[in-house]
């Protein structure tokens, strides 16, 4: 047995000379992979001597792979992000943005089970952060614009924003307009746009300009 251990040690090696992990496929070394999970799982049941042990720590080989976080321990990190961050948009590069983008995927096609929804739902998660933002530009771009009707008397009967809103505000505004100009605004987004007290889709300022053009 010593030397059939050692014949397989030996072709784990080369394969690890070669390759540079001791990750063994099953399709193209069947043998070689069953004998290298008959390790672990001798080393789980404290089958595995020490010295045989150490032999395959010494190529880099893990006797015990770190296994993948639970759904629980994923959830307790974006609550940790959350409670640092103030919201839930994890960066997607990283095990927690790829989990985090796995859970909206999976909603989005009614894969989530519901309690886990509610869970994510108790933080605050936003199941579609590209929509979450464009609708807190709108509330905050309308909140701006009735701020500012009460000090100008066209402020909220035009389209123009003028001095009316910040300007980062006034540019999402020009955006929009863009985009509707283009064809390429949603119509439920079209459809918000055109309940906003004092909405047009052509500003003032922009409309004089082409009606002095027309007059010459």
């Amino acid at each position: 047995f010593q030397d059939q251990w050692n014949a397989m040690f030996d072709q784990l090696l080369s394969f690890q000379e070669e390759n540079g992990h001791c990750k063994v496929p099953k399709a193209e070394h069947q043998k070689l992979h069953a004998w290298v999970h008959e390790q672990r799982r001798k080393h789980r049941r404290e089958e595995l001597t020490e010295m045989r042990a150490e032999k395959l720590r010494g190529l880099g080989f893990e006797l015990a792979p770190r296994r993948k976080a639970t759904w629980e321990q994923r959830f307790d990190e974006l609550r940790e992000f959350r409670d640092t961050h103030g919201h839930c948009n994890v960066p997607s590069n990283g095990p927690l943005g790829g989990w985090v983008a796995r859970q909206r995927r999976q909603h989005r096609h009614g894969e989530l089970r519901p309690e886990r929804r509610d869970a994510l739902n108790a933080l605050d998660f936003e199941w579609d952060p590209a929509t979450a933002r464009w609708e807190r530009s709108l509330a905050q771009y309308a909140a701006a614009r009735r701020g500012a009707a009460g000090g100008a008397a066209g402020g909220a009967a035009g389209g123009g924003d003028g001095a009316t809103v910040p300007p980062a505000l006034a540019q999402w505004a020009s955006r929009q307009r863009k985009a509707h100009a283009a064809g390429r605004l949603a119509p439920e987004r079209v459809e918000a746009l055109n309940q906003l007290e004092g909405w047009a889709w052509a500003p003032h300022a922009t409309r004089g300009a082409s009606a002095l053009r027309r007059l010459g």
